[in-house]
Protein backbone atom coordinates (compact mmCIF):
# COMPACT_ATOMS: atom_id res chain seq x y z
CA UNK A 1 0.00 0.00 0.00
CA UNK A 2 1.36 3.26 -0.74
CA UNK A 3 2.16 5.64 1.78
CA UNK A 4 0.17 8.17 0.90
CA UNK A 5 -2.85 6.42 0.82
CA UNK A 6 -2.52 6.02 4.79
CA UNK A 7 -2.45 9.28 5.33
CA UNK A 8 -5.33 10.19 3.12
CA UNK A 9 -7.51 8.00 4.86
CA UNK A 10 -5.65 8.87 8.65
CA UNK A 11 -6.39 12.44 8.17
CA UNK A 12 -9.98 11.61 7.07
CA UNK A 13 -10.46 9.25 9.90
CA UNK A 14 -9.09 12.18 12.31
CA UNK A 15 -11.60 14.66 10.59
CA UNK A 16 -14.57 12.79 11.03
CA UNK A 17 -13.22 12.08 14.29
CA UNK A 18 -13.02 15.16 15.08
CA UNK A 19 -16.69 16.18 13.90
CA UNK A 20 -18.15 13.44 15.92
CA UNK A 21 -16.55 14.41 18.92
CA UNK A 22 -17.60 17.97 18.26
CA UNK A 23 -21.37 17.07 17.20
CA UNK A 24 -21.29 14.90 20.58
CA UNK A 25 -19.94 17.87 22.70
CA UNK A 26 -22.67 20.48 21.53
CA UNK A 27 -25.36 17.51 22.69
CA UNK A 28 -24.13 16.72 25.90
CA UNK A 29 -22.98 20.35 26.86
CA UNK A 30 -25.74 22.40 25.40
CA UNK A 31 -28.20 23.57 28.14
CA UNK A 32 -30.62 26.22 26.79
CA UNK A 33 -30.36 29.20 28.97
CA UNK A 34 -33.24 31.70 28.68
CA UNK A 35 -33.21 35.08 29.87
CA UNK A 36 -35.97 37.31 30.58
CA UNK A 37 -34.89 41.29 30.14
CA UNK A 38 -34.16 42.26 33.43
CA UNK A 39 -34.01 46.07 33.96
CA UNK A 40 -30.74 47.35 35.64
CA UNK A 41 -30.79 48.35 38.65
CA UNK A 42 -27.97 49.03 40.75
CA UNK A 43 -26.26 47.03 42.54
CA UNK A 44 -22.92 47.56 44.78
CA UNK A 45 -21.53 45.05 47.76
CA UNK A 46 -20.95 48.54 50.28
CA UNK A 47 -24.50 49.35 51.76
CA UNK A 48 -24.46 53.28 50.32
CA UNK A 49 -24.40 54.39 46.74
CA UNK A 50 -22.38 57.09 46.16
CA UNK A 51 -24.56 60.56 45.23
CA UNK A 52 -27.65 58.65 46.23
CA UNK A 53 -29.78 58.45 49.32
CA UNK A 54 -31.73 55.73 50.79
CA UNK A 55 -35.14 56.61 51.20
CA UNK A 56 -36.56 53.19 51.89
CA UNK A 57 -35.67 49.86 52.84
CA UNK A 58 -37.41 46.67 51.50
CA UNK A 59 -35.57 44.64 53.39
CA UNK A 60 -33.11 41.05 51.87
CA UNK A 61 -33.89 39.95 48.56
CA UNK A 62 -32.22 36.73 47.21
CA UNK A 63 -31.92 34.62 44.16
CA UNK A 64 -30.97 30.97 44.88
CA UNK A 65 -30.01 27.95 42.42
CA UNK A 66 -28.93 24.10 43.04
CA UNK A 67 -26.98 22.93 40.11
CA UNK A 68 -25.39 19.50 39.71
CA UNK A 69 -22.91 18.98 36.58
CA UNK A 70 -24.17 16.93 33.92
CA UNK A 71 -23.12 13.49 32.86
CA UNK A 72 -20.48 14.90 30.23
CA UNK A 73 -19.12 17.82 32.47
CA UNK A 74 -18.74 14.68 35.55
CA UNK A 75 -17.00 12.58 32.61
CA UNK A 76 -14.40 15.40 31.66
CA UNK A 77 -14.38 17.10 35.07
CA UNK A 78 -13.30 14.01 36.30
CA UNK A 79 -10.33 13.42 33.48
CA UNK A 80 -9.35 16.13 33.75
CA UNK A 81 -8.68 16.61 37.70
CA UNK A 82 -6.59 13.45 37.45
CA UNK A 83 -4.40 15.90 34.33
CA UNK A 84 -4.83 18.59 36.74
CA UNK A 85 -5.58 22.26 35.51
CA UNK A 86 -8.22 24.59 35.18
CA UNK A 87 -11.54 22.24 34.67
CA UNK A 88 -13.71 24.42 31.84
CA UNK A 89 -16.82 22.25 32.01
CA UNK A 90 -16.84 23.29 35.68
CA UNK A 91 -15.90 27.07 35.34
CA UNK A 92 -18.34 27.10 32.55
CA UNK A 93 -21.39 25.97 34.93
CA UNK A 94 -20.24 27.51 38.14
CA UNK A 95 -20.50 31.24 36.19
CA UNK A 96 -24.11 30.00 34.69
CA UNK A 97 -25.10 29.46 38.08
CA UNK A 98 -24.10 32.45 39.57
CA UNK A 99 -25.70 34.38 37.06
CA UNK A 100 -29.02 32.62 37.23
CA UNK A 101 -28.56 32.90 41.30
CA UNK A 102 -27.90 37.41 40.41
CA UNK A 103 -30.48 37.59 37.88
CA UNK A 104 -33.11 35.73 40.37
CA UNK A 105 -32.35 38.33 42.96
CA UNK A 106 -32.83 40.99 40.82
CA UNK A 107 -36.04 39.65 39.86
CA UNK A 108 -36.71 39.22 43.58
CA UNK A 109 -35.56 43.09 44.02
CA UNK A 110 -38.21 44.30 41.36
CA UNK A 111 -41.08 42.16 42.95
CA UNK A 112 -40.67 44.01 46.29
CA UNK A 113 -40.21 47.51 44.31
CA UNK A 114 -37.05 48.67 45.28
CA UNK A 115 -34.64 50.28 42.51
CA UNK A 116 -31.53 49.52 43.82
CA UNK A 117 -29.69 46.84 46.13
CA UNK A 118 -26.98 47.25 48.66
CA UNK A 119 -24.95 44.60 50.13
CA UNK A 120 -24.68 42.13 47.95
CA UNK A 121 -23.14 38.80 48.79
CA UNK A 122 -22.99 34.91 47.42
CA UNK A 123 -22.46 31.63 49.22
CA UNK A 124 -22.24 28.60 47.96
CA UNK A 125 -22.47 25.00 49.96
CA UNK A 126 -22.90 21.18 48.96
CA UNK A 127 -26.29 20.14 49.56
CA UNK A 128 -25.99 16.59 47.79
CA UNK A 129 -22.42 14.85 48.09
CA UNK A 130 -22.92 12.04 46.49
CA UNK A 131 -24.49 13.96 43.38
CA UNK A 132 -22.31 16.75 43.47
CA UNK A 133 -25.18 19.30 43.78
CA UNK A 134 -24.10 22.52 44.90
CA UNK A 135 -26.07 25.77 46.33
CA UNK A 136 -25.53 29.35 45.22
CA UNK A 137 -26.90 31.94 46.97
CA UNK A 138 -26.51 35.61 45.95
CA UNK A 139 -28.13 37.92 48.83
CA UNK A 140 -28.84 42.02 49.88
CA UNK A 141 -30.69 44.44 50.39
CA UNK A 142 -33.20 45.78 48.22
CA UNK A 143 -33.80 49.79 48.62
CA UNK A 144 -35.23 52.37 47.41
CA UNK A 145 -32.78 55.19 46.58
CA UNK A 146 -33.26 59.12 44.93
CA UNK A 147 -30.16 61.11 43.85
CA UNK A 148 -29.12 63.65 46.52
CA UNK A 149 -29.89 67.15 45.18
Amino acid sequence: MPKNIFVIRHSCFDILLSFVIRILTFILFYQPFHREIIMHIPVTTTFNIEGYKIVEYKGVIRGIIVRAPTIAQGIFGGLKSIIGGRIGAYTEMCEQTRLQAYELMIQHAQEVGANAVVGLRYDASEVASKVSATEVLCYGTAVVIEPIA
